[in-house]
């Protein structure tokens, strides 16, 4: 008895926990008052530095000063045990020592009590770390803007986790898309990006690098977004990939206006489960002699079991880092004779095959002679604990992940309004670099010039969420439009600090002025355009205002302009006419384009008078430029009318105002045609590239070719004609072609058959040239039909055109051109009689060679 007596202390001595045994002191009436220190071990020295020596046989309120001051009543709670004698367990913090203790008591006679606890100081400050740092990542992901999400390596990019922002981005619900459940990632992706980020991602995972790219993606109710991607792969020590993790944010604003969006997320939850703990003790051997319940747990072997056999056949354990077998603690302290511990990467291999992670020490146990007769091991099973930790640093690696990669700028600040983190992106949006910021406080940093008087961190500090639109100033003054969105950071209930998210959307706001000026303006003239117009006719109809004056005014022959000398020169002629215009109006008069040749003013407390005046003085600028540019003249028809009460709507009085306009046009008729016409024809004259000669040796040649084939007076009349204006539609050709020295290209001789087509549109616009306007479409065709424009031959060909084409050819071959020398009159002839029936009707190069031959 008196051995086991001994082996009971030697293992009470050597037991890492604390131990205590005390007896209760009471008052006269038997109220429990005080407990007197009888025993205690070395750990109970170790854990709350208390010497044995000061507490043996003194009472606790002697040993711990304000014991009971202290929130806990510690000498009732005892006191009941040692009356009842059913033992306690329970977790306590000490003020007087400052340590958390898991504690159990009980009660082997009346009047006694032992206490064995252990301090799990270090346990509680984990857990309360954990809990802050939770809280700090759900609020960081919840204000996020796109999807954080942790996916497999396959084609269908299977995704294993996904933040609430999935549905503001795609609208699909995260559950439909977790595991390929309703859609797969991948479907979500357009078609035309699938293989392609496939192949990419496959190239940066191979060289370890991190992923970015823009793509499309379809929403579920079929809307097409931009998204940009930032991720990166998670590899194992082996270096293959294990997963994908990233964020996903929609662009679509920012791609297509610079616009922006709002996205939150949630954290996943993370429970933390308690720790059981397990003894083995062994003799100098190293086999099993002592095993409690939770080792058995732990284990899965029952101490009847194993007894007497050796530890490492029963306690397997290995490294979680390599997978090797680990160092069993117990020889290590037979060899040592001091205290080891394990690391927290140490996994126990059950009898089962489970497998748990363990911490905790193995302690030697010496005899009287201080001799090791064997080893006690405390293990904890901190697979939870573990777990968290691996957790904490996953939700560490997503959280700086996000806080470096995306494209906000974010701040956190204490309650004084200093910042103590900001992201990269912060000191870059605003000018700084980030040591010369920390610590500042914000205001100063976001608004250099106290300029700013909507500061969102007062709000935040106060409790509240903040998201609107404003103006911040980086340290150079500039003004940035940005997005502000925060809100409170709470520790335990109280908040600590805040975080604000700037998100620049300076080329939105750009971009937004831009189209609302484009969406009232016209693009060409930069005046008003037909909406903008019509708002303000929409005002005037409330207005009491009145006079208000009216002028329409209309580009004449605009559609002969554009068809003969193109659109460019059109355009030229409506930005003159708008000019003029503008200067013959008030800055405070109304001008507006209202339609392709069509122009509105309005004209506020202006009566039919002053009205009058305007317009004369616009015909006044007008006759004026068209005596400095006679080369194409504008000719305009204005109309005017004035409102003056409210017996005429403001749309009767602008419709009387353009049926005015249209009466004068009207009543102009074609003379605004042969006015342009007319020029048309001088400038054509003046760019000498048709003479005077020749269209005169046309004439004649003509003329004597017609006689002989028996045309009627009437053709013979249109041949003149046609000889000296067919080439009318090089009006609208350039001058680098007309004049080119050398052959022209393709593309040069696809402008310049156009010739045809714009002199027969300016024909038929002119009653004088209407009657030939046929014969200017088609004098460039051949009798073989590969001429043009219309491709068609023999008599189908007016008589008319078949023999300009003859006379207009020689005379080409026989006189200087910009491309060429002139040729002999005998090889000029003989290359007719060469194309003749191919090019030329041979009927009628017959003719033509026998008046040659006489004049020559």
């Amino acid at each position: 008895m008196n051995q086991g007596r001994e082996r009971y202390r030697i293992l009470l001595e050597n037991l890492p926990y604390a131990f205590a045994y005390h007896r209760i002191v009471v008052d006269s009436e038997g109220q429990p008052i005080d407990y007197i220190f009888l025993e205690v071990n070395p750990a109970f020295e170790e854990m709350t530095g208390l010497k044995r020596s000061e507490v043996i046989n003194r009472r606790v309120t002697e040993v711990l000063d304000g014991i009971n001051n202290s929130s806990f009543s510690w000498i009732d709670t005892y006191a009941q045990v040692a009356s009842s004698g059913k033992s306690i367990s329970f977790e306590q913090y000490s003020d007087q020592i400052s340590k958390w203790y898991e504690i159990t008591a009980y009660s082997d006679q009346p009047g006694y009590f032992a206490v064995v606890f252990r301090d799990i100081t270090e346990q509680k400050f984990i857990e309360q770390a954990l809990k802050e740092r939770e809280r700090s990542y759900a609020t960081l992901l919840s204000n996020l803007p796109g999807i954080a999400y942790r996916c497999d390596f396959d084609p269908e990019w299977t995704m294993r986790f996904i933040s609430e922002g999935c549905y503001k981005l795609t609208g699909y619900k995260p559950e439909e898309l977790l595991e390929n459940k309703k859609i797969t990632f991948n479907q979500v992706i357009n078609p035309e990006y699938r293989e392609w980020l496939w192949v990419k991602w496959n190239k940066v995972l191979s060289k370890k690098e991190m992923f970015e790219e823009e793509y499309t993606i379809t929403t579920a109710t079929g809307e097409v977004k931009w998204v940009w991607e930032q991720g990166q792969g998670i590899y194992d020590e082996y270096g293959n990939v294990t997963a994908i993790e990233g964020f996903i944010t929609d662009i679509t604003e920012s791609k297509l206006a610079k616009e922006n969006l709002r996205i939150s997320e949630e954290n996943l939850a993370i429970t933390l489960q308690s720790i059981g703990d397990g003894v083995i003790a062994t003799d100098n051997s190293g086999r099993i002699t002592r095993m409690n319940l939770q080792a058995e747990n732990l284990t899965g072997w029952k101490l009847e079991d194993v007894e007497g056999k050796p530890l490492n056949e029963v306690f397997e354990i290995i490294s979680a880092k390599t997978g090797k077998p680990a160092i069993n603690p117990v020889y290590t302290v037979m060899q040592t004779g001091t205290r080891e511990g394990m690391a927290n990467d140490t996994t126990l291999i059950a009898r089962d095959g489970s497998r748990r992670q363990i911490a905790d020490s193995a302690a030697p146990i010496f005899n009287s002679e201080k001799n090791i007769i064997g080893v006690v091991m405390v293990f904890s099973d901190v697979t939870e604990q573990y777990r968290v930790k691996k957790e904490i640093l996953t939700q560490k690696a997503h959280l700086e992940a996000l806080f470096k990669n995306t494209k906000d700028a974010i701040v956190y600040f204490d309650t004084e309004r200093n910042g103590f983190n900001m992201n990269r992106q912060f000191a870059e949006m605003f000018g700084y670099e980030l040591e010369e910021i920390k610590g500042k406080n914000i205001a100063k940093v976001i608004d250099p010039h106290g300029k700013v008087k909507d500061y969102s961190s007062p709000r935040v500090l106060k409790g509240e969420a903040v998201n609107f639109e404003s103006t911040r100033y980086n340290k150079a003054g500039e003004a940035i439009d940005v997005l502000v969105r925060g809100g409170p950071v709470y520790v335990d209930g109280i908040i600590t600090g805040g975080y604000t998210i700037y998100s620049d959307i300076t080329a939105r706001k750009q971009a937004e002025h831009k189209l609302k000026y484009m969406g009232l303006h016209d693009k060409l003239t930069d005046l008003y355009n037909r909406t903008y117009f019509e708002e303000q006719l929409d005002k005037l109809e409330r207005t009491r205002e009145y006079p208000i004056t009216f002028i329409s005014i209309d580009v004449d022959g605009l559609k002969l302009v554009n068809d003969t000398l193109g659109h460019h020169i059109g355009d030229e002629l409506l930005l003159i006419c708008s000019k003029i215009l503008r200067a013959s109006l008030r800055d405070t008069d109304i001008l507006a384009r209202v339609g392709g040749d069509e122009f509105t003013a309005i004209l506020l407390n202006t009566d039919e008078a002053t009205g009058e005046k305007v317009v004369k003085e616009i015909q006044k600028k007008t006759v004026r430029y068209n005596s400095n540019h006679p080369e194409i003249p504008i000719s305009i028809s204005v109309g005017l009318a004035t409102v003056i009460d409210e017996k005429m709507t403001i749309k009767e009085a602008y419709k009387s105002a353009d049926d005015s306009m249209y009466n004068s046009k009207l009543h102009k008729g074609a003379s605004a045609k042969s006015h342009i016409i007319s020029a048309l024809m001088t400038t054509l004259g003046e760019r000498d590239y048709i003479t005077e000669g020749h269209g005169r040796r046309l004439s004649n040649l003509s003329l004597k070719i017609g006689k002989l084939k028996g045309l009627s007076s009437s053709q013979l009349d249109n041949l003149t004609l046609l000889a000296q204006v067919h080439d009318l539609g090089k009006v609208g050709i350039p001058d680098k072609i007309l004049f080119k020295k050398g052959p022209l290209n393709d593309k040069e001789w696809e402008v310049m058959r156009q010739h045809s087509e714009k002199g027969y549109r300016i024909a038929v616009s002119s009653p004088d040239l209407s009657g030939i306007a046929h014969l200017i479409l088609k004098h460039h065709e051949r009798w073989d039909g590969k001429g043009y424009p219309l491709g068609i031959s023999g008599t189908e060909i007016p008589v008319e055109c078949r023999i300009l084409s003859i006379v207009d050819a020689y005379d080409a071959m026989t006189n200087d051109r910009p491309y060429c020398q002139a040729k002999g009159e005998e090889e000029a002839l003989a290359e007719v009689q060469r194309c003749s029936g191919t090019q030329f009707d041979p009927e009628l190069v017959d003719i033509f060679i026998s008046i040659l031959k006489d004049v020559i």
